[in-house]
């Protein structure tokens, strides 16, 4: 009887360990099998820091090993599980494919859906970093005990960016060439550039352009965003002044009396003595001369394009506008009319001549009543300058 009793305690004895230890094997293959998984100590390596020192950002591919987690958690169907380790963000479409689709993989994907619409990977800062700065990355699963991925927070330190360059501005500036075309008073400026700095940079503002006299010391504005460049710091000033050089001058036509004899006959042969309709009496007041050139269109705007296509550098042509007022004596009721005839297309010489003798006057010239003589003196004055 002892020694059934002493077989007994051993059979049980054995028996027992052998419990506990499939105890622990199927425990330990339960919790490893549900155990949560870190993206940090699987993909710590996808975590990268970009860009610039002081401008720096920070990229976390966190995407592939949380599908991975939760494709391998559910024991997903084959076609599903390289699909969306291929591309994890098709599990918000899943539904519109039911490619491969079994009733089992239904409800898993259903399941990973919600998973990966809760699990989330933020940083306390993803720009403006520099080395040595630190950024923590957070998980958050929204509390669900279900969810195979460990909420946690890892902190990193900041490492690898670029150094930024430091440059003077007027070494870039240097890389312009600035020229002036047109009438003194009424210069434009024309900027060229071959330099790498400049082959997409918008327009420079170039004060008082096409109001431009020798002499005058311009100021030449870059872009408002020209030096917000990544990877570079600027030193100096966003602007330079060059000083105006070459134009021609305008206040110097000889021939002002001939100009304004073809003025005259044009308005009298318009408005004469013994017209039938009235007896007209036509008074001169005021000539103005309005230099432009055959492409006009962008030369008198502040904003000037680098190798700009506009030639500002053609033919250098000129207008004149002569006010008359014009009334009618047989008309006691009458007031005085303002008309201005207008010549163009016209051309002058090395001597300072304009060449009015080979001027079409049936293309080239005009007669028009002026509403408002200040107004119109105003903008003659604008454009240009008052000859007589």
């Amino acid at each position: 009887m002892d020694a059934l009793k002493q077989v007994s305690k051993k059979t049980w004895t054995r028996v027992g360990i052998v419990a506990v230890i499939l105890i622990l094997i199927f425990g330990g293959a339960y919790f490893w099998n549900h155990r949560k998984i870190s993206v940090f100590s699987h993909n710590a390596s996808n975590v990268r820091f970009t860009g610039y020192n002081g401008s720096g950002n920070v990229t976390f591919d966190s995407a592939d090993i949380i599908m991975k987690t939760m494709v391998k958690r559910v024991k997903l169907g084959d076609y599903w599980a390289n699909k969306l380790t291929a591309r994890p963000d098709d599990i918000e479409n899943w539904q519109d494919d039911e490619t491969g689709l079994s009733s089992g993989d239904s409800e898993k994907l259903a399941k990973i859906s919600q998973w990966y619409k809760e699990t989330s990977v933020t940083a306390s800062k993803s720009g403006d970093l520099s080395n040595g700065d630190t950024v923590t990355l957070k998980v958050d699963t929204s509390n669900d005990k279900s969810n195979p991925i460990k909420p946690e927070s890892k902190t990193f330190k900041v490492k690898g960016l670029d150094k930024i360059k430091t440059i003077a501005t007027s070494s870039v500036f240097k890389e312009l060439k600035v020229s002036f075309t047109g009438f003194n008073g009424r210069g434009q400026t024309v900027i060229k550039s071959q330099g790498a700095d400049w082959k997409d940079a918008n327009d420079l503002t170039v004060t008082n352009n096409g109001h431009l006299s020798n002499g005058d010391k311009v100021k030449i504005q870059a872009p408002v965003d020209f030096f917000n460049n990544d990877g570079k710091t600027y030193t100096g000033k966003h602007y330079f002044t060059v000083k105006v050089h070459g134009l021609k001058p305008l206040t110097k036509f000889k021939n002002v009396k001939a100009v304004q004899k073809l003025s005259d006959a044009l308005i009298d042969k318009e408005y004469s003595a013994d017209d039938e309709f009235g007896n007209y009496a036509n008074s001169f007041k005021a000539m103005y001369l309005i230099p432009y050139t055959d492409n006009d269109d962008n030369g008198f705007e502040e904003d000037v394009t680098i190798n700009s296509d506009a030639d500002l550098s053609g033919t250098q042509l000129l207008e004149v506008d002569t006010l008359y007022t014009v009334i009618d004596k047989d008309d006691e009721d009458a007031k005085p009319e303002i008309y201005n005839v207008r010549l163009t297309e016209l051309k002058y010489d090395s001597k300072g001549n304009i060449n009015i003798s080979k001027l079409d006057t049936d293309d080239n010239s005009s007669i028009e009543p002026v509403g408002s003589f200040k107004t119109t003196e105003h903008n003659f004055k604008t454009d240009g300058i008052q000859i007589k």
